[in-house]
């Protein structure tokens, strides 16, 4: 084949061969055109609409207080207080210098201190914020009040036992019936008497502790004792103290 004959194959061959590459590309135009038009929805449903009962969930499970994955301390990797606890026993407190001050902060005399708790009935107040030091670590106490009751539902004829108490950083104050040795995080500060009909007696004075032994001019158990008066007139230790 030559000639006009051979020119008019080439030209009907390309002419095919852009009608299929033009056919191609409108039919690829037209795909997209038509997942870009739909992009929106999904069965007549938005992507909002498909996802609001994932979000519902999500919400619900972050929401949850239960523990709903069953995790345990040793699970998450971390301890338990008792292992803290013993594991910092015996070791230095926190703070510069492990001291632990009651109503020294406030620049109050033994009676105040004791003034600032009062007796009604059951119930046993502290009428004042109280600044404190545990082992170094300075807090304020507010104004606190404990019915005896929700210690013991026979109050009557007992004594209370009124100590600081921190964990976890937060000090309070903790009243029980019994008599747990003094610690790093916890300071005896008074006692709490009762009768038949209501609260009888109360005792309640400053604390200076240094780690867990009291500064005191009076032999009361593990103490470091002290005297007192002025720099040239210092009073000696009392006979109570029975010195070598």
């Amino acid at each position: 084949m030559a000639g006009p004959n051979l020119g008019r194959v080439l030209t009907k061959r390309y002419f095919w061969q852009m009608e299929d590459q033009l056919r191609r590309l409108l039919l690829r135009t037209r795909i997209h055109t038509t997942e870009a038009d739909n992009a929106d929805t999904i069965g007549g449903k938005t992507a909002s609409d498909l996802l609001s009962p994932a979000r519902s969930d999500l919400a619900a499970h972050v929401a949850r207080t239960d523990n709903p994955h069953q995790e345990t301390i040793a699970s998450i990797g971390s301890r338990s207080d008792t292992y803290i606890r013993n594991t910092l026993a015996g070791k230095v407190p926190v703070g510069i210098i492990p001291v632990s001050t009651y109503g020294i902060g406030d620049d109050l005399t033994d009676d105040q201190t004791n003034a600032a708790w009062v007796a009604n009935g059951w119930t046993i107040n502290c009428n004042r914020a109280m600044n404190v030091i545990l082992s170094g670590t300075p807090g304020l106490l507010q104004p606190w009040s404990l019915d005896l009751r929700t210690i013991d539902a026979s109050p009557a004829n007992k004594t209370f036992y009124v100590y600081l108490y921190t964990k976890l950083g937060v000090m309070s104050y903790q009243c029980r019936a019994d008599t747990p040795p003094e610690g790093v995080a916890i300071m005896y500060l008074g006692t709490v008497t009762t009768n038949a009909s209501g609260i009888a007696s109360k005792s309640f004075k400053n604390v200076i502790r240094i780690d867990t032994f009291r500064i005191s001019d009076q032999p009361l158990g593990s103490v470091i004792p002290v005297s007192s008066g002025d720099y040239d007139a210092i009073v000696p230790f009392g006979a109570a103290w029975k010195p070598l």
